[in-house]
């Protein structure tokens, strides 16, 4: 139900139009009233109406200063101006600040009944097409998100020649070419005890913090970021050189738990690629990502793991882990049972 609010000096035009028209029957709120706009001012801005009806003549502040200062803060409200004044430097004015209309004094209420009747289509429509819009735009967004996602599936797979990548990236948006790659993998659970691995990777916390950094990547061109299946974020690193190459990742990772840790209790785990020259070769930095990102079942604690033993871990040396020399019977039973359940 659109909410309108009244503004008018004249008691008894005020009253009339309060009462003279049945306003909840034609599908709107009454949803207040002042005797001149420096009193209505703080209350359209608290109730923040969808129609302001306002005299043009009133003491203290008029009804063009108050359509001027409410169309500041409510830019999509709609004005119904009412005068005595058929002047036209008045509706000069008004349409200036963006009146939506302009009624001479004086009028029955029908015709102020269908002049708001009109500003309430208007309202609709316009409401109607920002839904549709909105809805469109998700749409996309999610359409491109798939889009990506595959693009990295064919970019992993090592299936499509260069122009062919070069042609799909173009598509989206997204520059593939760089002197050198390599790749990040990266995900967040909820730190619930559970050794390695939480019992649900989804939780609140998991998608705000998810949400944050493809914000903080998202127009990046040397850090391409796509979403992958099972709350796994994935990372393209480009770069010039090895030596810069480093450096993105090192700058990459740090962001990547500054945003992590500022969430307090969750865990992060990473698995880094090799650096590759060619763009073929990512197949190979992401497999090698991939088994150094497969290390987080066996630990307790936020690591990051390398495909390079020699460079170390964030926060700690890296470990050598004979995945062959694995105790099963040892392993906590609870991950176990997840990993079982959910291949978590």
């Amino acid at each position: 139900m659109l909410k309108v609010f009244l503004v008018e000096d004249e008691i008894v035009m005020r009253e009339g139009i309060k009462n003279n028209i049945e306003w909840e029957k034609e599908g709107y709120q009454f949803a207040g009233e002042a005797s001149d706009g420096e009193l209505a001012f703080p209350m359209i801005k608290e109730i923040k109406p969808d129609i302001l009806i306002t005299d043009i003549k009133m003491p203290f502040m008029d009804g063009l200063e108050l359509s001027r200062l409410v169309k500041k803060e409510i830019p999509n409200i709609k004005i119904i101006i009412l005068s005595g004044y058929d002047e036209f430097e008045y509706a000069k004015e008004a349409i200036k600040i963006g009146v939506t209309d302009y009624l001479l004094k004086p009028m029955s209420g029908a015709k102020l009944l269908e002049a708001v009747n009109k500003v309430g289509e208007t309202i609709l429509a316009e409401r109607e097409q920002q839904n549709f819009m909105e809805t469109y735009e998700k749409e996309r967004q999610e359409s491109l998100i798939i889009s990506k996602r595959n693009l990295f599936r064919d970019l992993v797979d090592g299936k499509l020649s260069v122009a062919e990548l070069s042609e799909q990236g173009t598509k989206l948006g997204m520059n593939l070419v760089a002197e050198c790659y390599a790749v990040i993998l990266y995900q967040i659970r909820p730190d619930d005890g559970l050794s390695g691995q939480a019992a649900d990777g989804y939780s609140e916390q998991t998608v705000s913090i998810t949400g944050k950094i493809e914000a903080e990547f998202a127009d990046r061109k040397d850090i391409q970021i796509y979403e992958q299946l099972g709350e796994v974020i994935a990372f393209l690193i480009m770069a010039q050189d090895e030596t810069h190459m480093k450096e993105k990742e090192e700058a990459c990772l740090g962001e990547l738990k500054e945003i992590t840790d500022s969430y307090g209790s969750v865990k992060y785990f990473g698995g880094v690629g090799s650096t590759v020259k060619r763009i073929r070769e990512v197949k190979q930095s992401y497999q090698e990502a991939n088994r150094a990102f497969s290390h987080r079942f066996l630990t307790e604690e936020s690591r990051i793991f390398y495909a390079e033993n020699d460079t170390g871990t964030v926060g700690m040396p890296m470990e050598e882990i004979n995945l062959q020399g694995l105790d099963i019977g040892k392993l906590d039973r609870r991950v176990l049972q997840n990993f079982l359940r959910s291949g978590s």
